[in-house]
């Protein structure tokens, strides 16, 4: 393997000079126009937040679970960039600690919660054991419709 050897080292120069000189002509990438993708990369980035920030909180009004999860698949961002910027990650991780709205008790569709039909079991266990005796049968045999 040999390796190339300049004998004239300001050949390189020139070649990088004309190189820049053609990218600034061309509006591409070459140390003076760093700054700019750096600036749109950080517009980009507060776009992102305000989209993971604005989805939060109407998941929060709205009752449904927030999750690094859900909110990367309700926005269609990564869960590494909601990880990864402390503000978002902050109030999603603030948001898992609320319980949900107790005035919730029944599903979207209508349908109680698994937990408020235990609960609603047991006191009818307690107030009619008759009633409760005869849904139990029922249910143990397969049956829909309890007389």
């Amino acid at each position: 393997m040999s390796t190339l050897q300049f004998r004239d080292w300001s050949i390189l120069g020139k070649l990088a000079n004309e190189r820049n000189a053609e990218a600034e002509e061309l509006g591409t990438l070459s140390p003076l126009n760093t700054a700019k993708i750096i600036q749109l990369a950080k517009e980009k980035t507060a776009e992102k937040e305000k989209l993971a920030l604005e989805t939060i909180g109407d998941m929060k009004k709205s009752g449904q679970k927030v999750t690094f999860y859900s909110i990367a698949k309700n926005t269609g961002l990564s869960k590494t960039f909601l990880y990864n910027n402390s503000s978002v990650r902050q109030e999603i991780e603030e948001a898992r600690t609320i319980e949900p709205d107790s005035d919730r008790a029944k599903q979207d569709d209508g349908s109680l919660g698994a937990e408020q039909l235990l609960a609603s079991i047991e006191q009818m266990k307690a107030d009619d054991p008759e009633s409760y005796k005869k849904l139990r049968t029922a249910l143990l045999d397969g049956k829909t419709d309890v007389e």
